[in-house]
C-alpha cells in the first residue's frame, strides 16, 4: 500500500516537473521599432536568436527585383539616397543539445501589397529566393540545418517593395510591416523575435 502510493507521489511530481520543462521552452520577445538589436532566447534548451537591423530606417520606394543585389551591396539605397530596401541580420546560436532546426516568418501587412524578402547565407549566397510576402502566412526561411552545442548561425533577411512598372500609391503607399522570425529544434525547443517597420 505504501508502494503505490509512494509511487503515485513520484508520478505525479514528474508529470509537474515535465509540464514546467515545456513551459519554459518557448519564450518570445517584441520590439516597436527597429533600432538596436532584438534578442530571444528559450532558458529550458539554450536556444539563442538575435534579429538586428543592418540597413534601416529609411522609407522604401519600389525597387527592380533584378536591382536588388546592387541595393543591398549599396546599403539599401539607390544612387539618389532613396531606400531601396531594408536589411536585417539573424542569429541562431544553440548552447544546448544537438538537433534539427529550422526557420520561418510572419509577416504582418498593413497598406502595403508588393513586399519580398530574400535569405541570404553567412556567405553571402541566396539561401531562400525572391518571395512575395502574403501577410499573416507563416513562411519559410530556408531549409532544415543541423546544429551541435556552441554552433551559431548567421542570415541576412533583404525585405524590398517590388517595382511593378505602375503607380503603387493606392497598393504601397504609406504602408507598414511587422514580423515574427520563429526558429524551432528537433530536440523540442522554439524561440521568436518580432520586429517591426
Amino acid at each position: 500500500m505504501k508502494v503505490n502510493k509512494f509511487l503515485s507521489v513520484i508520478s505525479i511530481l514528474t508529470i509537474v516537473v515535465m509540464l514546467i520543462g515545456a513551459t519554459f521552452a518557448y519564450f518570445s520577445v517584441s520590439t516597436a521599432s527597429n533600432e538596436g538589436a532584438i534578442a530571444a532566447e528559450a532558458a529550458y534548451f539554450d536556444i539563442k536568436l538575435a534579429v538586428e537591423p543592418l540597413y534601416t530606417g529609411k522609407s522604401l520606394i519600389p525597387t527592380n527585383d533584378s536591382d536588388i543585389d546592387i541595393a543591398f551591396n549599396n546599403e539599401c539605397v539607390d544612387k539618389y539616397n532613396n531606400g531601396a530596401c531594408s536589411a536585417y541580420t539573424i542569429t541562431v546560436k544553440n548552447d544546448g543539445q544537438e538537433g534539427d532546426y529550422i526557420g520561418n516568418i510572419e509577416f504582418n501587412l498593413v497598406g502595403i501589397t508588393n513586399l519580398k524578402y530574400r535569405l541570404l547565407d553567412e556567405n553571402g549566397n541566396v539561401y531562400v529566393n525572391d518571395t512575395l510576402i502574403e501577410s499573416d502566412t507563416i513562411q519559410s526561411l530556408g531549409n532544415q540545418f543541423m546544429m551541435t552545442n556552441g554552433d551559431e548561425k548567421t542570415f541576412t533577411l533583404v525585405i524590398w517593395l517590388s517595382n511593378k512598372q505602375y503607380i503603387q500609391d493606392d497598393d504601397d503607399a504609406n504602408g507598414s510591416f511587422s514580423a515574427s522570425v520563429t526558429y524551432t529544434s528537433s530536440v523540442g525547443s522554439r524561440v521568436t523575435a518580432s520586429f517591426s517597420a
